[in-house]
């Protein structure tokens, strides 16, 4: 029989990496376990200027993996965490998307948004393979339309902290430590399943495996829900126009199939 050991969790989070790195010694002697949640706010503030915005997503990777390694000096069992998207449905809070659609590039608020979060993380999960750590793949895992998953745009709610933490406890417990890192998620945008798949290169944020999974099926049957992470980008492009019935959007996409001129002639 597996013999029971007492754990003990500690959670790291910080506004940006330079808060958390500021506390030192790092209180983590009593635990067995650490989750590591920092970073989104260095960039998060950067995000209307193009130049400053570099800078820190290069601060961020260093900095990141500063607190990683002083975070292994103190606790055997690490668990990274990554960032959700902000919600796309509350952007006058922080105007997050207006911010990122504003940068330089082709694309939607959208996919820049997962462009610079796929770049971003690229080093961090090739440090927790070659540690063999495991990731909560939040990006994965929030619905960035559901608006009951948040508070203020960029906050976990109620309902966001429960998917989280049943992520953690899940790890806590099931984890095999000693093995291959693994991405953690759950399915249907925080409502499905808890998932986990082997952490390889390279990692996206809308896998192609399961982008448009749906397309060509009876959208009306499961109410387009199977689709509507095929439309992330027009959606958004949408809601900047004003149109904030989300539902009808993803509706009214699904009927043509993604065509926006059409979508908004119907609106």
């Amino acid at each position: 029989r597996r013999r029971r050991e007492a754990t003990t969790a500690a959670a790291l989070v910080g506004d940006g990496t330079g808060g958390a790195l500021s506390d030192s010694p790092l209180p983590l002697a009593p635990f067995t376990h650490a989750v590591l949640s920092v970073g989104g706010n260095d960039v998060r503030v950067r995000l209307r200027s193009p130049h400053e915005l570099m800078g820190a997503l290069d601060a961020f990777q260093h900095k990141y993996m500063q607190i990683v390694r002083t975070v292994m000096e103190h606790v055997s069992r690490p668990i990274l965490m990554l960032q959700y998207r902000p919600c796309a449905r509350t952007d006058h809070h922080y105007g997050v998307y207006r911010a990122i659609g504003s940068l330089p590039g082709g694309g939607s608020p959208v996919e820049k948004m997962h462009r610079m979060m796929e770049g971003m993380y690229a080093p961090v999960l090739q440090f927790a393979r070659e540690h063999r750590l495991p990731v909560i793949d939040l990006p994965r895992t929030f619905d960035i339309y559901n608006k009951e998953l948040y508070e203020c745009q960029i906050e976990p709610s109620a309902k966001g902290g429960e998917v989280i933490a049943q992520l953690i406890a899940h790890i806590v417990q099931q984890h095999d430590f000693d093995g291959a890192s693994r991405l953690y998620h759950v399915t249907e945008g925080g409502l499905g399943e808890l998932q986990w798949s082997e952490n390889v290169s390279p990692w996206a944020v809308m896998p192609p495996e399961t982008e448009c999974e749906g397309e060509g099926g009876d959208a009306e049957a499961g109410g387009g829900a199977g689709l509507a992470g095929c439309y992330d980008a027009q959606i958004a492009q949408l809601m900047a126009m004003g149109f904030e019935d989300v539902k009808t959007l993803e509706a009214l996409l699904n009927r043509y199939d993604g065509n926006i001129e059409q979508v908004v002639a119907m609106l």
